[in-house]
């Protein structure tokens, strides 16, 4: 017996029991229809096939650009509520709730240790942004759709492409710096100790990673780059490290100088009894019950702000974490930038799954 249906013709006994099984659903018997199980026409095939990939290169490029942006904001507004908390608002109070006697309000070392409380302003602009940001470039993929960030596969690594690890590793690691904050070190445990750990190593693989897969990718012949994207990318590129260069030796240096009677660094010092009472007495019930949950975990609360040379110090440490993330991003702007596939012309309608298929206009 033979099953014919347009451009179909199977014999019953060699055909698959699955296949003879979809015998009325192959089969169309409308005047002026024709099923083609899903298959383009043939002469469509090429133009279906450049119109499913111009839309997975463009979604890619938008994906990026969205994640870099959102990575922007992230960093920008955390830095500007975060400041604009330290410099515009009243003085700070100590642990017993006397005025602050350098003056200064608290600076904090870090982008991460502005942010590190996350019902703060600064705290929810950050997570919310960078996560946004981390999913974004993570679900574009753009190294594999890119022409500017392609190196080819052959480069691997304990059994994983170069590509792979660009395209995973930089935004794992700003998943785990906006969901793991640090806490200052005067208030730390143990547990707060391993959460500064990981989120150093989530540090490190989102700018450390993108510098060095950037620098790959701009050195290796095989990415389709311009003379000018790649002058634009390798500014970014050393930027971005000196930045990181200056976070970790001004980081050093604040935590080396104050024990050689530079002046001067953050006092800190764990509360009694005699401190909650008189944080309470003096019209202070919160802060007095700061130092009652220090007291319990026998956490430093802050008794003077840094200043002088330490809280320059400070500064630029801060400063110099900001910049190394916001060239990382600036490095991913350029990508979308100045990648070919931004500007990729798509058809002006989608190819028809069937140019044959009538579709009733009810």
């Amino acid at each position: 017996m033979i099953l014919k249906c347009v451009g179909l013709s199977l014999d019953r006994k060699s055909a698959p029991a699955q296949i003879m099984a979809l015998q009325e659903p192959l089969c169309d018997t409308r005047t002026g229809f024709k099923n083609n199980l899903g298959r383009p026409a043939k002469t469509d095939l090429e133009k279906r096939l450049d119109f499913v990939d111009g839309i997975e290169r463009k979604r890619s490029t938008m994906l990026l650009f969205v994640g870099a942006m959102s990575g922007f904001f992230g960093f920008g507004f955390a830095g500007f509520l975060g400041l604009w908390g330290i410099f515009n608002g009243h003085l700070q109070n100590n642990y017993v709730g006397e005025p602050l006697q350098s003056g200064i309000n608290y600076y904090p070392q870090t982008v991460s240790e502005m942010v590190y409380d996350p019902a703060s302003p600064a705290g929810k602009c950050f997570f919310a942004f960078c996560m946004i940001g981390a999913i974004c470039i993570m679900i574009s993929n753009y190294p594999f759709h890119l022409r500017n960030a392609y190196v080819g596969d052959d480069d691997v690594y304990f059994g994983v492409s170069v590509l792979s690890y660009r395209a995973m590793m930089p935004p794992i690691g700003m998943m785990l710096v906006a969901c793991i904050t640090t806490t200052p070190a005067a208030k730390a445990d143990f547990r707060d100790k391993v959460c500064v750990m990981i989120h150093t190593f989530g540090a490190v693989i989102m700018i450390g990673g993108h510098a060095l897969f950037e620098l790959h990718n701009l050195r290796s012949p095989k990415a389709h780059t311009r003379k000018r994207e790649r002058t634009v990318r390798y500014i970014c590129l050393i930027s971005c490290v000196v930045a990181m260069l200056g976070f970790e030796i001004c980081g050093g240096l604040a935590g080396f100088l104050p024990k050689k009677g530079v002046c001067c660094a953050d006092v800190w010092r764990a509360p009694n009894i005699t401190d909650i009472r008189a944080a309470y007495h003096a019209g202070h019930p919160g802060i007095a019950i700061q130092d009652a949950l220090g007291y319990e975990g026998n956490k430093g609360e802050l008794v003077n702000s840094a200043s002088g040379v330490i809280l320059v110090i400070k500064i630029l440490e801060y400063w110099c974490e900001v910049f190394a993330g916001l060239f990382m991003i600036a490095g991913h702007i350029a990508i979308w930038y100045y990648s070919p596939e931004r500007s990729l012309d798509l058809l002006e309608s989608i190819p028809d799954h069937d140019e044959d298929v009538k579709v009733d206009d009810d």
